[in-house]
């Protein structure tokens, strides 16, 4: 009995060693794969399997970057996603990290802006804001959670092996191994964020579709955020070391004459007087110019190419000698209300029968 009992033990000792080893090795396995194609953007490294990656969580996977990789630059890019279309590197005065992300509202902005300075371990040179004039509505909402919810998730204990050994990023490993060479809506290892070029056809059901949100969501429930030069001001007086440059994100003309119609073109002159008060200076790429009238720099009706995101880039850090000149307006309190006079008569151009 003894023999028999002692032999049992031996071998289910010897079944759960094997069963763990295999376990164990599945692990290795699952971990390796994804750690190599890494969707979250945990580690630096790129690969034929990496090389196009679909920003699933933008704010989880850019917090992550931020998070686990060396965070060396000068400042952020802030913006919802079409700044997102903003190479980072073709910014000249500084390293820029573009931490804008789909949907990011104003009222985010002070919570990212902390982190970031918390990982570069001192003040921010730089900020770059991107402002999008349907952010400016206290009735837009998006379904992110607070942004502390992301940053929480990204220095919780052993998050990084969790996420390492999940079935749930197997499945975006495979997805992101998928779309390597693909020309797609895709970031590359680099943060930088392509955009498919579409057909005109394709184009035009873009367009109308982005018109018919931008009408029936949008505008008709515009409701001005007045707390807005509030926030703006008390970003400046948390970073007061910090230089903010800020611009006006263009949407195509097409979009600007709906803006129009719905009747929103004084609130966009309020918002706009309020930015220049509160920052001094506004870099406006709206209205009417020769980038907005052009469809094929756009996808659809407000998400423009990088290689119009190039130009804003160029702009803004004053390596614009390539960039049409009236592209990207400098407004003061100087010449505001000249520039809001240009702006009216555009609209009235655009509407007139």
């Amino acid at each position: 009995m003894s023999a028999n009992f002692s032999t049992f033990s031996f071998n289910m000792g010897k079944y759960l060693a094997v069963m763990l080893g295999l376990v164990g090795a599945v692990l290795v396995v699952l971990a390796g794969y994804n750690a190599l194609v890494d969707p979250l953007w945990f580690f630096p490294h790129e690969n034929r399997w990496n090389s196009n990656q679909v920003g699933f969580d933008e704010r989880q996977q850019k917090t992550n970057r931020v998070r686990f990789g060396d965070f060396y630059y000068d400042g952020v890019l802030l913006g919802s996603s079409r700044s997102t279309y903003i190479d980072q590197h073709t910014f000249t005065s500084g390293k820029i990290f573009n931490f804008a992300v789909s949907g990011m509202l104003p009222a985010e902005y002070p919570a990212y802006l902390r982190f970031s300075q918390k990982m570069r371990g001192q003040p921010l040179k730089e900020v770059i804001i991107g402002l999008d004039f349907f952010a400016s509505s206290r009735n837009y909402e998006n379904s992110a959670s607070a942004p502390e919810r992301y940053f929480a998730i990204a220095e919780k204990p052993f998050y990084r092996a969790e996420m390492l050994i999940s079935a749930d990023t197997l499945k975006k490993s495979r997805e992101s191994a998928a779309n390597g060479g693909k020309d797609c809506d895709c970031y590359d290892r680099h943060n930088v964020k392509h955009l498919r070029h579409v057909s005109a056809e394709e184009h035009r059901e873009l367009l109308l579709k982005d018109l018919a949100h931008f009408r029936n969501n949008v505008y008709r429930n515009y409701a001005y955020n007045e707390g807005l030069p509030l926030l703006w001001h008390s970003l400046q007086e948390e970073h007061p070391t910090t230089r903010f440059i800020v611009f006006t994100t263009p949407i195509s003309a097409a979009l600007f004459r709906e803006l129009v119609r719905a009747g929103r073109l004084p609130d966009l002159e309020r918002w706009l007087k309020d930015a220049v008060n509160a920052f001094g200076e506004v870099t406006d790429f709206m209205g009417v110019n020769s980038i907005t009238i052009v469809d094929n720099r756009y996808q659809d009706g407000s998400h423009f190419y990088p290689e119009t995101g190039d130009l804003i880039a160029l702009r803004l850090s004053h390596s614009d000698t390539n960039v049409p000149v009236d592209f990207g307006v400098r407004v003061t309190a100087d010449n505001i209300d000249a520039h809001l006079m240009k702006l009216r008569a555009q609209a009235r151009a655009l509407v007139s029968p």
